[in-house]
Parts: C-alpha cells; sequence; structure tokens
C-alpha cells in the first residue's frame, strides 16, 4: 500500500498526484530489510520518492532511545495506540528493523538516490509524511508548493540492492 498525495504550486500550473511507496533492500544473505523513503525534488524527474538512509550514529540514537520518553517515541508509542497495536510486539518490531537497518548502513556505500531514475540530485523535502511545514519552495520554479494526503494507492513493494539499485522482479 502506498499513501496518496496530491500536490500542486502556487507558481505555475503544475499539480499532480503522487504514490510514495517504497519496498524493502535484499540483503547478501537474504534479509529483507525494510526501505524508507520520502518525497523530494530530483533534478532530472522532478516530484519523486528518494531514499532515506539514516546514518549508522542515527540508527544507534534510535535504539538507545526506544525505552526513554524521547517526544519522536511518544509519538510512535501514539501511533501504536490509534492503531490498536500490541506495544510489546511492536517495540521488538522496530527494535529488529533498526538493528537490520543498522547492519545495512555498515555494508552501503552508494549515498541515497532517486527511486525513479537513480539519480543522487536531489532535494528532499524536509516535512516528512505528515506534511507538518508545508509550503515548500517549488524547486522547479520557486513557488509555493503545497500539498495534503490524499488516500492510499495500491502499489507493488518492490525489490532493492543494498546499494539501492532496482532489481529485477523474479
Amino acid at each position: 500500500m502506498a499513501a496518496l498525495y496530491e500536490f500542486w504550486c502556487s507558481g505555475y500550473d503544475f499539480e499532480t498526484h503522487f504514490a510514495l511507496s517504497a519496498g524493502f533492500y535484499v540483503v547478501p544473505d537474504g534479509t529483507k530489510v525494510t526501505m524508507r523513503c520520502e518525497c523530494g525534488w530530483c533534478s532530472s524527474r522532478g516530484l519523486s520518492t528518494i531514499e532515506q538512509l539514516p546514518t549508522e550514529e542515527e540508527l544507534k540514537q534510535t535504539l538507545a532511545d526506544i525505552d526513554t520518553d524521547a517526544p519522536w517515541m511518544a509519538r510512535v508509542r501514539a501511533g501504536w495506540a490509534r492503531l490498536g497495536l500490541d506495544a510489546t510486539e511492536a517495540k521488538a518490531r522496530l527494535i529488529a528493523d533498526t538493528e537490520e537497518r543498522l547492519a545495512l548502513s555498515k555494508i552501503r556505500k552508494a549515498p541515497p538516490h532517486c527511486l525513479a531514475c537513480g539519480g543522487i540530485e536531489f532535494k528532499l523535502f524536509e516535512w516528512g509524511r505528515a506534511l507538518e511545514s508545508l509550503p515548500v519552495r517549488h524547486p522547479g520554479c520557486g513557488g509555493d508548493l503545497v500539498g495534503r494526503r490524499a488516500g492510499h494507492a495500491r502499489k507493488a513493494l518492490l525489490q532493492y540492492h543494498p546499494e539501492g539499485y532496482l532489481l529485477p522482479r523474479t
């Protein structure tokens, strides 16, 4: 399932729907590591899905914060409650997911990519999926790029090499 967004720009006639979806990395031992991504502006593709690659230090801090009252962790726990998830199971999945991403960060050499074209020249929008700091400056024309969540769309989860390149479907 992909999150579906609508975007438009105050600077010119630009309006589009965008499905933010990723997949997972398949590491050499066959483990599938959940991919994180965000919207961004690719220099060659425009509005696009961009890999989000936390550093090893950020992932270690995530693990250290899980049993604390860090603000981000309070939001995560509230989300679990809102979705009716068992907190113990959800916490165990968060730890496992973070440890898998930490292991991936130790073997990954390539920088984040645009998932549409593989390019590395992009501007990652720093507002996250909540659209909490829109509008952002539209890199294409300088107008205000605004958006809203518009629902969900069905989209296949794709498989990626640990360096971020799409693997052929099997």
